[in-house]
């Protein structure tokens, strides 16, 4: 019994053994080996980049150093990596005047024109996309150049690769495997360093001061009604560090303390000073900053008082000007302080601001001048000049004397641009790097100029921005690259250019590129020798002083000891070398870099250490791996001096070589990597660490287990263009193993989870969930999306991969090399030529030719489609003669038609003459005695030639061949001649015949078909007779007349209709107005008169010769106004089911008024608007009955009263009605804005009477009898 009880006991605590194992497998597995680019190392794809600056080195040399960390030179792969090298280089390097040269691991094949990676040995390079230019490889070869560098060429403004030869020392490219890159020898030391368990942040770590925020100069304006002026500095540090304040005045330096002088203060490194004062506060002012770790010093601020004073008072000479001549009006500043003003001119009023936007022919230049490129009879004024500080804190504005431009009369005429005097400009004149630079350029000339700018032997900076109208060019934060000459182009469209030249030359402060700069925090070794190295960029060039704890080192003020150990002899004094550190060398270093514009410093602090190995913070982790496979075990312990590494497997010397061939290494300086693993490769492993103070180990397991597989294997695929394809992969890990897939396509690994914000998935392809895990679907697809795919099945102790191949099939790519060649002997056919594009995966079935030309620029018209055959080329005719063409070619296949190709060349058809003839032939109408000819332009398409012009025929209606008379009317393209033939009845609306031709500088056209016109109409002979009008409203007359006879005797011509002028009897006619009838009618009405006003009216008939004579006036008062009150308290008195009664009170009138007629009411449905109302009159009754309304429908009311002056005010609120369709159920709901009201109808009433009554009778009934 006891002994069944205990193999129970033993079965159950087998199987908690085996729970606890693979629970403790997964644990481990879970966590899968992710190694991240260590310090000083880039992130890009699956690699880890270094660029390296110092030392610079040749070729074999770099590739050397490289290797010491596993690393090689950069091979390029993809445009996204080239884009990427290229991006960061351009960030490194962005303020280094002279560029660097990079070495990569690319170099040409030996005696071959072939270029290979691994130093010429690798695989080939296969592209030509990121050479600067293509004949580089063919130049290099000439001149000896073999490696593959990455330089940068300022003539087309970009970094790409050239050729060098590799004895010469340059910067590198370093690349490694993220997989490999616990090779790389690195010891991460910081502020924790050494420190077993530090505070988890690392702003409280021990450490030195350094400026997060450094002063800035300060302009302080006594008339901007601040009554201080402050300096900021800001620094972190721990403990916290504390401030003072340093003022220095010809070289006379005054540590500041605010408890002798009151009017300073400091703040948390805040200096302010209160009402400053010129003459005891001007000065540089420096911060100093401390902590129980030492001092640095900050950036040098100044403080300076700005002022500008007044105009002169005495009144400018006249600026004085021919029109259309151009005109500079001098503002003259006044003296200020700084000189960095801000210009703004208005004429006339200082509501009238001038607007270079609104009038493009003014400039207002940096200088204050205000130009004119050309003026005229409406710029005759005075101007005055504003100045005021830019950016600054001052509320002072100064306003000039007005300054007067007088503009004589001149011959308007077009005047090709001329540059102006002085332009281009450069503001400011001695710009330093960093400034924001403006380039003026203005010229004289009329019409429209178009201003473009360029540089000189190279290209414009990338941060350029051209503003007003092109006339300025911007180069903010300009850099020592931007120096150069610049170009200025002025050309009037369609017209003649002028240019000009301005030379940039900058010189800089002191300042530290990101490239360069190798100044960081030392955290040395006792006994060991440390060095700061300081390379600053300026002009003039740059000296050098070093300090320690804000205390400037001068050899002969060093100790002995420091003056043995303490060095910085080097050529520019720029590299500071302490021999042998100790504990008391432990301080705060900091370089200054000083030239003639400023003195910027970098810092540094020194921590210098001793103790034994300890592994706190980075124990051995356990590893998994399988037979074949590879395990790394990394050991990075924390020690001073670095420990001596020894690997133990079960306590016995595993003795790892550095050496890449064997199959147990020591790799990365102290970690142990095992490639094709063995079984009896399983068991625990020992960092043991040691050094002069003392030793340490740490120690992990490595377990081995079977390899994971493939299960179901991806295969190549045939997709359709924008379609959805599912690539399927599946991997079995085994029971107990994660698995993570990954997909590549060509090479890359595909983003399918990213980061939204910072790096998004890749929307082409979706990771397949549930039963799909493990397939990739890739969604619309496009060309881009063919290539090679692989399945990578990744596990934490194996990586299995199996390619694939997709190919997309759809439209033809654009076919490329258009090329277009005039036919000989023909001036309307052309050949096309043009190579072959891509398939896309289904053969090419036909060819479509397209063209453009420039007298329909913007559409593409498809000239002719023939069958793909081997010719590449189509012949084209039926062309426009003088036309300048281009063309494209676009391809079919089974799919349809592809992109089109790029533009072929163009080319430009013979000319000859017109075979067109002008439609739409015409005329009539114009000056009495004239005769109208109109027709269509020839459009430029049809043109044929330069020179298009026309000749014009006509002849009276009736009359002989002879009889044509011919006419050539001034060249150009017009569309209309007026011939005069003199003011007599002969020629006054006669009908004639015309035609017309075009010509050009070739020949004539033909004629167009005869057309009859008349000629011009004369003035109407007679005038409306018996001129009457009467009262329409308070508002309006009403005019009538007896008619003109519409014949040719009395119109001479055709009546076009009647003009009404009114005016009142207290003005001059020629105030009148006129209202316009056309056609023939006896009456109109002028509306828009002011009530009981007397207006004098008369009338006129006219045509398109003019108006008649003015009939005979007649003089008519307007009617006193309509009511001005309205009716009021107006309410539903009672209601039916399709009938409402309205009551209102009613209105009385005054004297002033017309006397009232009636009142009349206006209701509308409520989903209908005012404007479809209906509209009862009761007389002067106050009351209506509305009839006839629909149950069911929303009604609205207003009431109003109205004379014969008009229509008085509508009441107000208005009334709203809903009539409901079952009143017996619901009643009806009357609204207004201001009550509701619930009206039971009578029926119902009569329906409840009844039920009552019967009630009331059955219960005395019942009362009785029971």
């Amino acid at each position: 019994m006891r002994s069944e009880k205990w193999s129970k006991v033993q079965v159950v605590i087998k199987e908690m053994v085996v729970l606890n194992v693979i629970l403790l497998l997964l644990l481990g597995f879970s966590q899968a080996i992710e190694y991240e680019c260590p310090k000083g190392w880039l992130t890009f794809d699956m690699s880890c980049y270094r660029f390296v600056s110092s030392p610079l080195l040749p070729a074999e040399g770099a590739k050397a150093s490289c290797a010491r960390d596993g690393a090689s030179l950069v091979e390029i792969s993809t445009t996204q990596e080239h884009n990427w090298v290229v991006n960061r280089i351009i960030e490194l390097t962005e303020t280094i005047p002279t560029k660097p040269v990079f070495y990569t691991n690319g170099k040409r094949e030996d005696n071959t024109d072939a270029y290979r990676w691994g130093s010429g040995k690798g695989d080939p390079v296969e592209t030509d996309e990121f050479w600067l230019y293509l004949d580089v490889k063919k130049e290099g070869q000439l001149a000896g150049n073999t490696y593959i560098v990455y330089t940068y060429n300022a003539t087309v403004g970009k970094w790409g690769w050239n050729l060098a030869r590799g004895d010469t020392p340059q910067s590198y490219i370093c690349e490694i495997p993220r997989a490999e890159a616990f090779k790389i020898r690195v010891e991460n030391r910081n502020f924790d360093f050494g420190i077993e368990n530090p505070p988890s942040d690392p702003d409280l770590w021990n450490r030195g001061p350094k400026f997060t925020k450094q002063p800035k100069n300060v302009i302080f304006f006594k008339d901007s009604g601040h009554k201080f002026a402050s300096f900021d500095c800001v620094a972190s540090g721990y403990p916290a560090p504390q401030y003072y304040w340093n003022r220095t005045r010809q070289n006379d330096k005054l540590k500041i303390d605010p408890m002798l002088e009151e009017r300073y203060t400091i703040t948390n490194g805040k200096l302010t000073i209160y009402q400053p004062n010129e003459n005891a506060d001007y000065g540089t002012y420096q911060c100093v900053t401390f902590n129980q770790y030492g001092s640095i010093l900050s950036e040098k601020a100044e403080l300076k008082f700005g002022y500008i004073n007044d105009f002169p008072r005495t009144t400018r000479e006249p600026v004085s000007k021919s029109a259309y001549s151009g005109a500079a009006i001098d503002c003259n500043p006044p003296t200020a302080s700084p000189n960095t003003l801000l210009y703004q001119w208005y004429k006339g009023s200082s509501d009238n601001f001038l607007n270079t936007n609104l009038k493009p022919y003014l400039f207002i230049s940096n200088s204050g001048k205000l130009l004119f490129s050309y003026i005229t009879k409406e710029d005759e004024g005075d101007y005055t000049c504003i100045v005021s500080h830019s950016g600054e804190a001052s509320t002072d504005n100064k306003i000039s004397q007005p300054i007067r431009l007088n503009v004589a009369t001149g011959v308007s005429s077009v005047k090709e641009p001329a540059m102006v005097s002085g332009f281009p400009n450069l503001f400011p004149k001695n710009a330093l790097r960093g400034d924001d630079v403006r380039l003026e350029c203005f010229a004289w000339g009329t019409n429209d100029l178009v201003y473009k700018w360029s540089k000189v032997g190279g290209t414009l900076p990338r941060n350029t921005r051209v503003a007003d109208q092109g006339r300025v060019l911007n180069i903010p934060n300009i850099q020592l690259e931007d120096r150069g000459t610049y170009q200025c182009i002025v050309t009037r469209k369609q017209g003649q250019s002028a240019s000009g030249q301005v030379t940039v030359s900058l010189a800089a402060s002191p300042y530290f590129s990101n490239f360069n700069t190798e100044f960081t925090d030392q955290f040395a070794d006792r006994d060991t020798d440390v060095q700061w190295k300081c390379d600053a960029s300026g002009d003039p060039a740059v000296e050098y002083k070093w300090y320690r704890n804000s205390d400037v080192l001068i050899a002969a003020l060093l100790n002995a000891d420091q003056a043995a150990r303490y060095a910085w002899n080097a050529p520019n004094n720029n590299i500071l070398t302490i021999s042998k550190v100790m504990a008391a060398d432990e301080a705060m270093y900091q370089c200054a870099a000083t030239n003639l514009h400023g003195t910027k410093y970098v810092t540094g602090q020194l921590k210098v250490y001793g103790f034994k190995p300890i592994f706190t913070k980075s124990p051995l982790s356990d590893r998994y791996a399988v037979i074949g496979g590879n395990a790394t075990f990394t050991c990075s312990p924390e020690a001073s001096p670095s420990a001596q590494i020894t690997w133990l497997k079960n306590g016995v010397d595993v003795n790892p070589v550095e050496n890449p061939d064997a199959r147990v290494q020591r790799v990365g300086g102290s970690n142990l990597f095992i490639k094709t693993i063995e079984q009896n490769d399983q068991g625990k492993y020992t960092c043991f660490a040691k050094n002069s103070f003392g030793e340490a180990r740490s120690e992990a397991q490595l377990t081995i287990l079977d390899r994971p597989r493939f299960q179901q294997l991806p295969l190549d695929e045939d997709i359709g263009f924008n379609r959805t394809q599912m690539l399927r992969c599946r991997g079995n890990p085994g029971p107990i193993l994660d698995v993570v897939y990954v997909w590549k396509h060509n090479t890359r690994i595909i983003n399918l989870e990213g980061n939204p914000e910072l790096n998004p998935p890749d929307p082409n392809y979706e990771r397949g969930v549930g039963t799909r895990d493990g397939y990739l679907i890739i969604k619309n697809t496009t060309f881009a999306t063919g290539g090679d795919y692989s399945c990578v099945f990744t596990t934490p102790v194996s990586e299995l991969s199996w390619p694939l191949n997709v190919k997309i099939y759809g439209p033809p790519g654009p076919p490329a090399g258009i090329q277009a060649i005039l036919k000989t002997g023909f001036a309307d056919r052309m050949v096309i030529t043009w190579f072959k594009g891509g398939e896309n995966n289904r053969p090419i079935t036909k060819y479509r030719v397209e063209g453009i030309n420039n007298h329909n620029p913007g559409v593409w018209e498809v000239l002719k489609e023939a069958p793909a055959t081997s010719t590449l080329s189509m012949e084209v005719d039926n062309l426009n003669p003088w036309t300048s063409y281009n063309f494209r070619v676009r391809a079919q296949n089974e799919v349809g038609w592809g992109e089109p190709s790029g533009v072929s060349n163009q080319v430009t058809t013979p000319t000859r003459a017109p075979d067109v003839v002008p439609l739409n032939v015409g005329g009539g109408g114009g000056k009495v005695g004239t005769l109208v000819i109109a027709w269509n332009r020839i459009p430029p398409v049809k043109q044929f030639g330069p020179g298009i012009s026309y000749k014009v025929y006509y002849r009276r209606l009736g009359g002989s061949e002879t009889d044509w008379e011919e006419k050539i009317p001034p060249k150009g393209n017009i569309n209309r001649h007026v011939e005069t033939l003199g003011a007599t009845d002969n020629n006054i609306y006669k009908q004639f015949e015309v035609k017309v031709k075009a010509y050009n500088d070739v020949g004539d056209g033909p004629e167009s078909p005869k057309e009859t016109i008349y000629s011009a109409e004369g003035l109407p002979n007679e005038r409306p007779q018996n001129v009457r009008v009467e009262q329409f409203n308070m508002t309006a007359l009403r005019v009538f007349w007896i008619p003109v006879p519409d014949t040719v005797d009395t119109m001479k011509g055709v009546l076009a209709g009647y003009r009404i002028s009114y005016w009142k009897t207290t003005e001059n006619q020629n105030l009148a107005l006129r209202k316009t009838y056309y056609g023939q009618r006896r009456s109109g009405i002028i509306t828009g008169l002011r009530p009981k006003t007397m207006y004098y009216i008369s009338v006129q008939v006219f045509n398109t010769a003019g108006n008649g004579d003015f009939a005979e006036q007649f003089p008519q008062e307007t009617l006193r106004p309509s009511p001005r009150n309205m009716p009021e308290d107006a309410k539903v008195y009672a209601a039916t089911q399709t009938s409402v009664k309205l009551t209102w009170r009613g209105v009385s009138t005054t004297p002033n008024e017309e006397p009232l007629t009636g009142y009349m009411v206006r209701y509308w449905k409520g989903s209908e608007t005012i404007h479809k109302n209906i509209i009862i009159t009761v007389g002067r009754k106050t009351y209506a009955e509305i009839t006839g309304l629909e149950p069911g429908e929303t009604y609205n009311f207003r009431v109003m009263g109205y004379s014969r002056g008009g229509n008085g005010k509508m009441s107000s609120p208005m009334i709203t009605i809903y009539m409901i369709k079952d009143a017996c159920e619901q009643g009806y709901h009357l609204r207004t804005t201001d009550n509701r009201v619930t009206v039971r109808c009578s029926s119902c009433l009569h329906m409840v009477s009844y039920s009552l009554v019967s009630l009331i009778m059955m219960y005395h009934i019942l009362e009785r009898y029971l």
